[in-house]
């Protein structure tokens, strides 16, 4: 029974942590900028669940670097990336224990070919209140339809029970 306590207590400071370093991080930069939090830390932050190990923003090609500045005047390195069915522009670093992943120019293998990702542009639900500061997330659609698209269902079957449990509480 204590082990359950410790690993509920150290699972409550991460979130905590996680939530201050985004905190953090969501103050500096400008909504008006297309930018917005996607993966695991959106289903993090929109079910209270630690879901996520970093923070994956998507944005703009042309509103990179000024993330980039707004974030941390070093420590980022650009560099043209692949991880599985995604490719994009790419630089991480860590802040306050939590590493967060940028990219733009987003692009999907669909089928054995690469096509850019623009949907997320028409996706981002600007000014999102959590915990006293706001923050820009992917919607929920978007979620599920990207991570369907890119073969993780795994997260995409959590978006659609996220999705459905905010239905039932509506009605």
């Amino acid at each position: 029974m204590a082990g359950s306590r410790e690993t509920l207590t150290a699972l409550t400071i991460k979130m905590i942590d996680f939530c201050d370093a985004l905190s953090g991080v969501s103050k500096s930069l400008d909504s008006k900028l297309d930018w917005a939090i996607t993966g695991g830390a959106n289903l993090s932050l929109r079910s209270g669940l630690r879901s996520a190990n970093d923070v994956d923003i998507i944005c703009s090609r042309k509103d990179m670097p000024r993330i980039i500045r707004a974030i941390s005047s070093t420590g980022f390195t650009n560099t043209k990336s692949r991880c599985g069915d995604i490719r994009s522009v790419f630089c991480s670093k860590e802040i306050d224990h939590v590493k967060f992943e940028i990219m733009s120019d987003v692009e999907n293998l669909v089928c054995n070919t690469w096509v850019p990702n623009t949907l997320f542009l028409d996706c981002i639900e600007r000014n999102v209140m959590l915990d006293g500061f706001s923050v820009n997330l992917m919607s929920v659609a978007y979620e599920v339809h990207i991570n369907a698209l890119i073969g993780n269902m795994a997260l995409c079957e959590r978006f659609l029970e996220l999705e459905a449990s905010s239905k039932n509480e509506i009605s």
